[in-house]
């Protein structure tokens, strides 16, 4: 152990520096002349004085000036030049202009005075109040369905499958556009095709023009005939409207069509007087059979008392002038006729007591909101002028009409209640003649700046604001 302490001594006294053992100073002893020593920041050197060497006085050593680090700025990376996005050209957005408070409670009559009464060229729908239809526009109406195959014109699918969610569309239909006040109770008699007795042919309305030439029977026994298969196996009772679905063959080659209006018929519940309605266009078309819906919902409303196609029949703006359109509303007016709209829904104004310009926001009829639907001008006792605001909604569709794609603004038409219910759809004219037509800004339905008729002036205040101004 003291061997080992020894060694480490010794080594140390090796690590440290030779000055650091004595400190020189001039004057003291030094061993060879010419070796120098540091010491205090002086250099000494070794020197003979006399017979002896010592260290020199010693010369203060200049310290070189040590040279200043100089941290490196470092150089900033350039920050890139964004190449600037080019601006897209936008369309210029219109100066919306200020709504102005709603002003019609100030003008606004009872809507009494908009029903107008209908007392000339009458027919089987009602252009007018009051209400004339074989089936009521109130209450709960018993829908049945049944389709029916025949051995010369076979259905295809299966009806359970393909016409479980009509069952479900009809019943919302009806609890959306009724408000409450109409309900229908749809069914589907069997899940299957219904093989009639007698061949396709035998099962036809020639006063219907569909396409038959003549009757093997009358359309009374031929519907009793259907009936009769399916009794005791569907509860008739309370039933008040029959849709037969056909096939398609059955219309096209035979002209097969059952159309009656309060008809009555014998059934395991009693005598019911029950109207029908088969046949879905066959005779001019191939119509979509898997989907019946809107269809069955468009015969319907006939039998309910609406006249239908108009005012521009076969456009997509309802309905009754195309029930396979992009839109499924029915009109202010009609709904109106019908009993769904009251005072919360219907703005009635008489042109007589407009004396300064009126204001009113409305909802779309396609998307009922809490704004009226309607704006009714009664211009005499059996002209009137209708406002509505359209766009798309839960039944209306307009980004994919054929015609009116993305419509989304005012809309006006007049009612001439006392003038013929007038379609050919034949004749280019036949808007003219009919008793509605549109009040058209630039030959377009849409009222995008203004319209005029008979001294009113109609011109959107906002998107959802229309403004009345009485110019003579």
């Amino acid at each position: 152990m003291k061997k080992f302490l020894a060694i480490l001594i010794t080594a140390a006294l090796f690590l440290v520096p030779l000055n650091a053992v004595a400190a020189v100073k001039a004057g003291d002893t030094c061993k060879k002349v010419g070796t120098t020593s540091t010491a205090n920041g002086k250099k000494y050197t070794c020197i003979k004085s006399g017979k002896k060497l010592v260290w020199n006085k010693g010369v203060t050593i200049a310290l070189p000036k040590p040279t200043p680090t100089t941290t490196p700025t470092p150089t900033p990376t350039p920050t890139p030049t964004p190449t600037p996005t080019p601006t897209p050209t936008q369309t210029p957005t219109p100066t919306p202009i200020p709504t102005i408070a709603d002003n019609f409670s100030q003008f606004a009559t009872d809507i009494s005075a908009c029903k107008l009464n209908e007392t000339r060229n009458l027919t089987g729908g009602s252009k007018g109040f009051p209400l004339r239809s074989t089936l009521s526009s109130l209450g709960k109406m018993k829908i049945a369905i049944i389709p029916v195959d025949f051995a010369n014109a076979t259905g295809s699918g299966n009806p359970g499958e393909m016409y479980a969610d009509d069952l479900v569309l009809v019943k919302e239909w009806a609890d959306y556009f009724g408000r409450g006040k109409m309900q229908y109770d749809v069914q589907l008699v069997s899940q299957d095709w219904i093989r009639a007795p007698r061949g396709a042919e035998w099962y036809v309305c020639v006063e219907c023009q569909k396409g038959a030439k003549s009757e093997k029977q009358s359309q009374a026994a031929g519907v009793q005939e259907i009936i009769n298969l399916v009794d005791g196996k569907y509860d008739f009772s309370g039933v008040q409207f029959i849709y037969f679905v056909f096939p398609y063959e059955a219309e096209a080659s035979f002209g097969t069509s059952l159309i009656l209006r309060g008809t009555t018929f014998t059934t395991k519940a009693g005598s019911q007087i029950i109207s029908t309605y088969g046949e879905l266009a066959g005779s001019v078309m191939k119509a979509d059979r898997t989907k019946i819906w809107d269809h069955l919902i468009h015969e319907v409303l006939h039998y309910q008392g609406l006249i239908g196609h108009g005012p521009i029949n076969g456009s997509d703006l309802n309905i009754m002038t195309n029930q396979w359109g992009a839109s499924k509303v029915v009109t202010s007016w009609e709904s109106f006729i019908a009993g769904w709209f009251g005072k919360n829904e219907v703005v009635c104004i008489d042109k007589n007591s407009i004396s300064d310009s009126i204001y009113i926001t409305m909802s779309p009829i396609d998307n009922y909101g809490p704004e009226p639907q309607s704006v009714m001008i009664k211009l005499s006792e059996e002209e009137i002028l209708i406002i509505e605001k359209r766009s798309s909604g839960k039944y209306s569709n307009f980004t994919e009409s054929r015609q009116y794609r993305n419509l989304n603004s005012f809309t006006a038409y007049i009612v001439n209640v006392n003038k013929e219910n007038y379609r050919n759809d034949m004749d280019p004219n036949s808007e003219e003649k009919n008793f509605w037509r549109y009040i058209r800004q630039n030959d377009n339905i849409a009222i995008t700046s203004g319209v005029a008729y008979q001294g009113l002036t109609i011109s959107p205040q906002s998107n959802n604001q229309i403004k009345i101004t009485k110019t003579s």
